[in-house]
């Protein structure tokens, strides 16, 4: 008995269309998954014996072999949970098959489907693709909903599989779900004449700027405030946003759309991995957290040598390429740096106090 289900798996800020190949064949019991899956799609073995039995169907004893394809890409994360035990429970004749449908989620020993960070990505991947049905958790569906030409389908477990809920939303839904990350106003700031003119001048025409002061001057409050005078993001900018923070899986349940410039503040004993994005999964660093927002370095003299030089290429190119042994991936970094620090070690150099 053969099934073929499709899913998704994420590289980076897209999503490679993957075929799961469900064989059940005579013999003594065995659940093999092949096509270079990583440990966590290993550990989906486990999750998804117990939940088709929670869920009330019967797992076959017999020998199962998932084969992932294409075998050259390694298959990450928990989003196969849920296409492995639709291909098995396809196979074995119990349940069928939506047509041209993309499966993507985990599940949990109960058969309920959790959420997953980056389902935007996979929305929009999967329309660019010719894909337009995607089935997933509710919360999930509900997220990828804002990506117009998607028709998503959201279940609570595995029993629903039958028969998903479509989810109806829009952007629409979303327009008051601001994050505010900052609650400093621009305008209610007094004094400090020549440095909100450098800020306003920066903030015209998206300028870098350097603030340097003794401590207590005021910086980071007028660093703080520099987002509230700046223009707001167009729609494509809000979706785009929202896709980075829903890959790092920052966005949360209640606000699902950034509507607000991102304010992005790391603290300089910061990496250059954190910063620039990379690990072992490839997630997005603190400059891609930042596209189309502010990047704020305070204490800027205090951030080691390979932090300082690693913003070069981002700064020109306004994106940043991470490489990996088996992956190349390419970060949009298109943000505005601000940072702050004090003109010596001791911080007074200058003031007249």
């Amino acid at each position: 008995m053969y099934a073929q289900v499709k899913t998704a798996a994420i590289f980076g800020l897209n999503a490679d269309i993957i075929d799961v190949e469900a064989s059940i064949d005579p013999g003594l019991p065995r659940f093999d998954i092949v096509g270079l899956p990583g440990r966590a799609v290993l550990e989906a073995r486990e999750r998804v014996r117990v939940a088709i039995k929670s869920s009330g169907y019967s797992f076959p004893l017999s020998r199962i072999t998932i084969n992932l394809a294409p075998a050259e890409l390694v298959k990450s994360g928990a989003g196969f949970d849920l296409p492995i035990a639709v291909a098995v429970l396809v196979a074995s004749g119990q349940l069928k098959q939506k047509s041209n449908a993309i499966y993507w989620g985990e599940l949990s020993l109960y058969g309920t489907l959790k959420r997953l960070p980056g389902v935007l990505v996979v929305a929009d991947s999967i329309k660019k693709r010719g894909y337009s049905k995607l089935i997933t958790s509710t919360i999930n569906a509900k997220e990828s909903g804002i990506i117009a030409g998607i028709n998503a389908y959201g279940i609570k477990n595995l029993s629903e599989c039958s028969n998903p809920r479509r989810m109806s939303v829009s952007t629409a839904d979303f327009q008051s779900a601001e994050i505010c990350e900052n609650n400093y106003d621009f305008s209610e700031i007094i004094g400090q004449d020549q440095a909100k003119r450098a800020l306003q001048i920066a903030a015209t025409g998206r300028h870098h700027i350097l603030l340097s002061g003794s401590p207590g001057s005021g910086k980071s409050m007028l660093a703080r405030s520099l987002s509230s005078i700046l223009p707001p993001m167009t729609l494509d900018q809000k979706l785009e946003t929202t896709k980075i923070h829903s890959v790092a899986g920052i966005v949360s349940k209640q606000e699902l759309l950034i509507i607000n410039r991102p304010f992005r503040s790391p603290h300089h004993t910061i990496t250059r991995t954190s910063l620039c994005g990379g690990g072992s999964t490839l997630k997005p660093g603190e400059i891609t957290l930042a596209h189309n927002g502010i990047l704020f370095l305070d204490e800027f003299n205090e951030f080691s040598t390979q932090a300082i030089e690693s913003l070069r290429q981002p700064l020109q190119e306004k994106c940043v390429t991470i490489n990996r042994s088996l992956h190349s991936v390419v970060f949009p970094a298109d943000f505005q740096l601000l940072a702050a620090m004090n003109p010596c070690k001791c911080g007074y150099l200058g003031d007249p106090n």
